[in-house]
């Protein structure tokens, strides 16, 4: 399995595809994974594409563990065309990718969503344009103890988010309610 300085596992949507093309990504390995080819992507990004296509959860797991920095982007466009018109604009909640980093532990900076705070607090560093991504990425690549210290505490902030506990949860809400009725 190979080891990146970066990796985001995802689909190039035509927001993503701006984001990856607006960084400059000299002196940085970047692993982009998923369906990518032939969607805009510069050409120095295209030639370093691994692979295209999709990738299992085990194999993204290992992706993200071994990464010094994951990517959480979140997609806006609505539909799945490479010309979408409609963006969404407004948008709370995290990903599952978001909960999938954290709990392989690892250390990953997210675009912001107001609920990555409510969740992680400091733990999970955010950014709004791909300016700041890339002074985020850089700052962190230079940090590693700092990397590190925080990617340590990410399991336990959604060590009661998996499928099982909130499924215990929503089984013990509706007995309560049915005890009530």
């Amino acid at each position: 399995m190979p080891s990146h300085d970066v990796v985001f596992v995802g689909s190039g949507f035509p927001e993503r595809v701006r984001f990856f093309n607006a960084i400059d990504w000299s002196g940085i390995d970047l692993g982009l994974y998923g369906s990518w080819k032939g969607l805009g992507l510069t050409k120095a990004i295209e030639a370093t594409l691994p692979r295209s296509g999709p990738v299992d959860n085990r194999t993204t797991a290992a992706l993200y563990s071994k990464a010094k920095v994951g990517i959480n982007l979140y997609r806006t466009s609505k539909g799945f065309t490479l010309t979408a018109q409609q963006h969404i604009t407004e948008a709370h909640s995290l990903s599952p990718r978001a909960y999938e980093l954290a709990a392989c532990g690892a250390f990953h900076l997210s675009e912001y969503r107001a609920e990555v705070p409510e969740v992680f607090g400091d733990l999970v560093p955010t950014f709004r344009t791909p300016t700041e991504a890339s002074e985020q990425i850089r700052r962190w690549l230079a940090d590693p103890a700092g990397r590190a210290r925080l990617a340590a505490q990410l399991p336990a902030a959604v060590a009661e988010s998996s499928w099982v506990e909130r499924a215990a949860r929503v089984i013990g809400d509706v007995q309560s309610l049915l005890a009530v009725a």
